[in-house]
């Protein structure tokens, strides 16, 4: 049941961290040249561009991981005299040698990357309707949202963009787990429209071979269950922590301000 759940904590943590770094950097610069509704989304959306080629490789490297560990029932291949962890070390060492060598070089890192660029449009949309949410919430209110309310904000706000952006998740983990080459690999924007061609394809196959539709979102409860939780803790979290710290620096410009 809890297999390969200290990669997915560390692919979490460092995706998190990542995207809000890009979100944070870029917030001054979408601000001055984009306004409305789009801004929000091309904000979530180029955040989510960075965050992808910086950390696509660690998905490709995880997911292999997870799936030959799945396949032998959940146990680590192991070795006489290895503790846990040199172990692990050496599992994770040996399929990122095998992704390069049956990939055919640095590039088979990123394969299923176009999936996982169209996949930017999920932070896009949830930037979207979060920031709609929370304006409506205090507007209601009359003054700020609560903790409370920042959880069941970031729930339902990843909730239904996880729910559009589903079928691309689907292509995404198909192609990164499938045993052929990426077909017309290259790169450019021809390489990536190219994919994204094979995106398409890859959901209708889907949706040809397990009973259309239905079949396709097969998997969509738990996905949308961890989504949105993971969204609602770290929306929470994000939230209080910037309150927290908006009060301390407030406070201690106030000091330094009467002491001067």
């Amino acid at each position: 049941m809890y297999t390969g759940v200290a990669l997915k904590v560390c692919e979490t943590y460092m995706w998190n961290s990542t995207f809000y770094a890009f979100f944070s950097f870029l917030k001054p610069h979408i601000k001055n040249h984009l306004d409305g509704p789009f801004s929000d989304i091309a904000h979530g959306m180029i955040a989510g561009i960075g965050t992808q080629l910086v950390l696509f490789p660690l998905v490709g490297i995880n997911t292999a991981l997870i799936t030959k560990r799945q396949l032998r029932g959940g146990k680590n291949d192991k070795s006489p005299g290895s503790s846990g962890a040199l172990q692990w070390v050496r599992e994770y060492i040996n399929v990122t040698r095998d992704i390069y060598r049956e990939g055919g070089g640095i590039s088979a890192f990123w394969k299923g990357i176009s999936a996982g660029l169209m996949l930017t449009i999920n932070p896009g949309i949830l930037t979207l309707i979060r920031k709609h949410l929370t304006r409506m919430v205090s507007e209601y209110r009359g003054r700020g949202a609560t903790a409370a309310d920042d959880f069941w904000i970031g729930f339902a706000s990843k909730l239904m963009a996880s729910t559009i952006t589903y079928p691309l998740v689907v292509a995404r983990s198909q192609i990164v787990t499938s045993q052929d080459s990426m077909p017309h690999s290259g790169v450019g924007i021809h390489a990536i429209l190219r994919g994204i061609c094979m995106v398409f394809e890859t959901i209708q196959r889907v949706i040809n071979d397990y009973g259309g539709w239905q079949g396709l979102y097969a998997g969509v409860a738990p996905h949308l269950c961890q989504a949105a939780l993971k969204e609602a803790i770290a929306n929470t979290i994000r939230r209080r922590l910037s309150l927290i710290l908006f009060a301390y620096y407030s406070h201690r410009y106030s000091k330094l301000s009467r002491a001067g």
